[in-house]
């Protein structure tokens, strides 16, 4: 009796064992995966919108195979795609705005060195001939002026007879 007691309960706790074992396991995979994946697949999406827009979408794909190949059971294989999807439409939005406002910014400021020195420089020498130019008529009119006052002065001490 014990024997068959004994026996009947070794199947008993195989067969429960055998049935409930997987799905748990499945199911803290699952849980495990919904944890980690997100994780991973965001720090790998950060390095790539750094590097560029077009090695973004490369590196995220192949990251996700290699995560997929590695411990994502069928089951999340399905969902991958478009927690992927969310994920890296988001660190675009986040990202990519700010690297184009700043490409931007320094190709304006290039371009406005590029044109505005040559008008800068012409203006400068356009100044400093006007500036020439007025300091010469200056100093021969102060010239014409104290000799016009020394011939006036001369006239009136020395009147002519």
């Amino acid at each position: 009796m014990q024997k068959i007691l004994a026996e009947q309960t070794d199947k008993t706790v195989r067969r429960t064992a055998e049935a409930t074992l997987p799905a748990l396991i499945r199911e803290r995979l699952r849980e495990s995966l919904n944890v980690a994946l997100p994780r991973e697949i965001q720090a790998q999406v950060s390095r790539a919108a750094e590097a560029m827009v077009p090695d973004l979408s490369n590196k995220i794909l192949q990251t996700i195979e290699s995560v997929a190949q590695q411990s994502v059971p069928k089951i999340a294989r399905e969902r991958v795609p478009e927690v992927a999807e969310r994920l890296i439409r988001a660190t675009i939005d986040e990202k990519v705005p700010k690297l184009v406002t700043e490409l931007v910014a320094k190709e304006l400021d290039r371009l406005a060195r590029a044109q505005l020195s040559p008008m800068i420089d012409r203006a400068r020498a356009t100044l400093e001939s006007r500036v020439k130019l007025t300091s010469w008529l200056l100093g021969t009119l102060a010239a014409a002026l104290t000799l016009l006052n020394g011939y006036l002065a001369w006239l009136h001490f020395f009147p002519s007879k």
